[in-house]
């Protein structure tokens, strides 16, 4: 389900910001504008946004909205920084209305980024790279200078530079679909593998499947879990012990496309670099400081399927 990530409405509209300059602009001319905001506390992937926009003169060319990495202070410097996480498919800035509409850009594909919970990112729109735009023909983004009161901040690019503003608030909608813990090991485990263990992410294929934590917990053959604290400290508990509520468990099965002898041959350093992988990333998998994972050793299933059950979501539920 896609969910409104975070906005600000155009009934605060007051003011309207012209975009006179292709991008990158490197003079005077703004190119792009946009405006910081927050995730909630669970990831989810960009799927669309909304830019209150129209067009002035006859403006000709691509634009595009750009999610970024944010730095500075958070609703007073907040800018992006680095390259963009995600762009979006293309506007044709000369089918934009000539009064002021909520105009959709949507991520496709890989460009629908898994944004981490509770952090600050910069969202931009950004005028065409090549095209008509000049004083006489441009686009208009749709802002409130009088009283801004969205807990982001306002910022720009002109000059070869982003430039940031505690006095101005951008009209914009982020959406952004929920993404499933399952779906956040996977993409976590083929992001980070370590190629030198000897078998390289493009000869693994990953499934990952969400299984039911009552009927996990009714098979009896994993009795203890390693525990992984923030900062890194780490000790055993029994899964029934009452100071943890188990939340979610995932299943992860590993087809090597090697020879099967190789596939076993290298099950313990599998299971370690799985390991690895889910206790240095266990808050973007889980949105807490918190992670599990089952002590038992890969499971070789069949041919060259490995299989290990992971325990990657606990809440500390209280203590004694």
């Amino acid at each position: 389900m896609t969910l409104i990530i975070d906005s600000y409405s155009e009934t605060n509209y007051n003011q309207q910001f012209g975009l006179w300059g292709l991008h990158p602009s490197a003079d005077g001319k703004e190119s792009a504008s946009g405006q910081t905001f927050t995730t909630p506390g669970e990831p989810c992937k960009i799927a669309s946004v909304k830019f209150y926009l129209r067009k002035v003169g006859s403006p000709t060319g691509i634009a595009h909205a750009v999610l970024y990495a944010m730095t500075g202070t958070y609703g007073t410097s907040g800018k992006p920084t680095g390259s963009a996480l995600a762009t979006s498919d293309g506007l044709d800035v000369s089918t934009l209305p000539t009064d002021f509409q909520l105009i959709t850009l949507t991520f496709t594909g890989d460009q629908q980024y898994v944004m981490q919970p509770n952090t600050h990112y910069a969202l931009s729109i950004e005028n065409p790279t090549s095209g008509t735009i000049d004083a006489s023909n441009y686009v208009d983004v749709g802002e409130d200078s009088t009283s801004p009161t969205h807990s982001g901040n306002y910022f720009e690019w002109f000059s070869s530079n982003w430039y940031p503003s505690a006095d101005w608030d951008t009209i914009f909608y982020v959406y952004g679909n929920m993404v499933s813990t399952a779906e956040l090991v996977k993409t976590c485990l083929f992001d980070n593998w370590n190629d030198s263990i000897g078998i390289a992410a493009a000869d693994v294929e990953w499934t990952v499947n969400r299984v039911d934590v009552a009927t996990w917990l009714k098979t009896g053959t994993k009795n203890y879990l390693i525990a992984v604290y923030s900062p890194g400290a780490t000790s055993s508990k029994p899964i029934s012990h009452s100071w943890w509520q188990i939340t979610e468990v995932v299943t992860v099965d590993v087809v090597v496309k090697t020879s099967v002898s190789s596939a076993y041959e290298k099950r313990t350093i599998m299971q370690d670099e799985i390991r690895r992988i889910i206790h240095s990333n266990q808050t973007s998998i889980t949105g807490v400081s918190v992670a599990y994972e089952s002590r038992e050793p890969i499971q070789v299933e069949a041919e060259n399927l490995l299989r290990l059950t992971i325990l990657v979501t606990c809440v500390y539920f209280h203590s004694k």
